[in-house]
C-alpha cells in the first residue's frame, strides 16, 4: 500500500494539479509520514490502516 501511494505521490509532484487533486495529494503525503511515525513507534496496525487509506486516496490522483 505504501510503495502504491508513494509512487503516485512522485508521479503527481511538480505537476499541475486541480484545487481538489491538490488536497488529495497533500493528503496522501501526510499519511505517508504518519505510517513512517506509526513504524519507527512500533504501531503496525496503525501503519497498517494509514497505508490503506493512503493507497486509495493516491489511485484516485490523476497528474497532468
Amino acid at each position: 500500500d505504501t510503495t502504491a501511494a508513494g509512487s503516485a505521490v512522485r508521479k503527481c509532484a511538480g505537476k499541475s494539479l486541480l484545487p481538489d487533486q491538490e488536497s488529495v495529494f497533500d493528503t496522501t503525503r501526510s499519511l505517508l509520514a504518519q505510517i513512517r511515525s506509526a513504524l519507527v513507534r512500533d504501531e503496525l496496525w496503525r501503519a497498517e490502516s494509514l497505508a490503506r487509506k493512503a493507497r486509495q486516496l493516491a489511485l484516485s490522483l490523476e497528474c497532468r
